[in-house]
């Protein structure tokens, strides 16, 4: 979610979007509050890119955490 910042019409939709994403579907989000002026792309990007690297961190956990719950499962069979 985006929205600029003390703006706070949209507030409520955003913490429950956020909300209900996050926890009832394993959605991560991010919520970004900007100012008004554009000039702020390159911190905007900075945040995003942080955010991605985030979950590229989770997904390759996620993955080692599973090779090696199934080399555990493949070792204990042969014995």
């Amino acid at each position: 979610y985006e929205q600029m910042k003390f703006c706070t019409y949209w507030s409520y939709e955003r913490v429950l979007g956020s909300h209900v994403l996050h926890h009832e579907y394993g959605i991560p989000t991010l919520s970004i509050d900007r100012p008004y002026r554009s000039g702020t792309s390159g911190q905007l990007r900075t945040r995003v890119q942080a955010f991605v690297e985030s979950l590229e961190i989770k997904m390759i956990k996620a993955r080692k955490d599973e090779r090696e719950q199934l080399k555990a499962k493949l070792e204990g069979g042969i014995q």
